[in-house]
């Protein structure tokens, strides 16, 4: 039996480097495959729109906004794990339903 690898990108299921997406007919799930065409169209496009748009975000006013909608008691963990721990803390961007920034074990929201 060999092993079937499923890949969730971009609101997309992606299996064997084929595109499908949910749909909903009656109230009954479905997946159906999805124009791969205007998939890689689409996100070549958006990856170029990123790029451009990359050198005029504000970073930090994006990140302190999201920090400020969590509460004060997550900032004063989120705090001391930076700068008060001993131990050193991973940071990594993650991307799946929605952005974040997984630091440790602490998960910031950045866009939901």
């Amino acid at each position: 039996m060999r092993d079937i690898k499923f890949e969730e990108k971009y609101g997309y299921l992606i299996l064997n480097g084929t595109y499908y997406k949910f749909k909903s007919k009656d109230g009954k799930p479905s997946i159906v495959k999805a124009d791969e065409k205007k998939i890689k169209k689409q996100l070549d496009m958006s990856n170029k729109i990123a790029k451009k748009l990359k050198d005029h975000l504000d970073v930090e006013a994006v990140l302190v906004e999201n920090l400020m909608s969590i509460s004060y008691k997550d900032v004063n963990i989120l705090f001391n794990k930076l700068f008060k721990s001993k131990r050193k803390s991973t940071i990594k961007t993650r991307e799946h339903h929605c952005v974040d920034m997984k630091i440790g074990n602490f998960i910031l929201p950045i866009v939901n």
